[in-house]
């Protein structure tokens, strides 16, 4: 692995000249269209957008499960994800990296404990890590839960499950695609509130992608994206509520669907 410098280590994400074009047959569909984006270490955001506007395409790409177009860099910690075989990606996401997915994607015969120890067996010098998985089922309020199976789990137990097999590797960033949308409110609010006590004791960078304005709010920054392109990037503190925030994200849409129809006419 590449050493970090000083840059690296302040801003964890850096991406420029981001492309990303799904090809279905003859037709040619462009999800993401010249992007740059920066992340600093630490920093916790929120990426909102339409279905569509590529927000998860975006979050596949940093994870590195999809390829960008030619031409396309997108650098984490230091590593130019773009100049690295499928091989290197994988060893590369396995230690700097933790996913949590809108539907969990825990192991069903795997209980509680099992399914967190799991990325773990992959790991060499695991050893360590190991050690903390009690500790961090404790913290996720799992204990009494420890050798259930997913299935005699509610929704949000199941995500906590999720966010533990993310951290139980100590990455550097969590990428998190929708974590709250199949949760309630108040479940929703509370997985906010362990990956927002995460970042602040373990300085974790966390990007996650939402389409819910109480949920973004929970973030520091919030960028919103529309057909592709960042069409805003605002911090949480220019915002009093969440309702403000809504307004301010129905408004971003509105424009750019005018802007849109004013393309087409012309």
């Amino acid at each position: 692995m590449v050493e970090a410098t000083q840059f690296d280590v302040e801003r964890l994400v850096h991406i420029d000249n981001l492309n990303k074009t799904f090809s279905q047959g003859n037709n040619h569909i462009p999800a993401l269209k010249k992007l740059a984006l920066t992340v600093d270490s630490g920093e916790f955001v929120a990426v909102m957008g339409a279905s569509g506007s590529g927000k998860s395409t975006l979050l596949h790409i940093l994870a590195g499960l999809l390829k960008p177009d030619n031409g396309s860099k997108v650098t984490i910690f230091g590593q130019n994800f773009t100049q690295l075989k499928e091989k290197a990606i994988t060893a590369f996401r396995l230690e700097n990296i933790g996913i949590i997915y809108q539907n969990y994607n825990l192991v069903r015969s795997l209980n509680v404990k099992e399914n967190i120890r799991l990325p773990l067996l992959l790991l060499k010098n695991s050893q360590k890590r190991e050690q903390k998985i009690n500790a961090l089922i404790e913290k996720l309020g799992l204990t009494h839960r420890t050798h259930h199976l997913p299935r005699q789990l509610s929704g949000g137990e199941q995500q906590r499950v999720a966010i533990g097999r993310a951290l139980i590797t100590e990455p550097k960033l969590i990428l998190a695609d929708e974590p709250t949308g199949n949760l309630d409110i108040s479940a929703g609010v509370h997985i906010c509130s362990i990956l927002k006590s995460s970042k602040k004791e373990m300085g974790h960078t966390i990007i996650m992608v939402t389409h819910e304005p109480h949920i973004a709010f929970q973030a520091d920054r919030i960028i919103m994206l529309a057909e592709g392109r960042i069409v805003s990037d605002v911090r949480k503190d220019q915002f009093e509520d969440s309702v403000e925030l809504s307004v301010h994200y129905q408004k971003i849409l509105q424009e750019n669907v005018n802007t849109s129809r004013q393309g087409t006419v012309q």
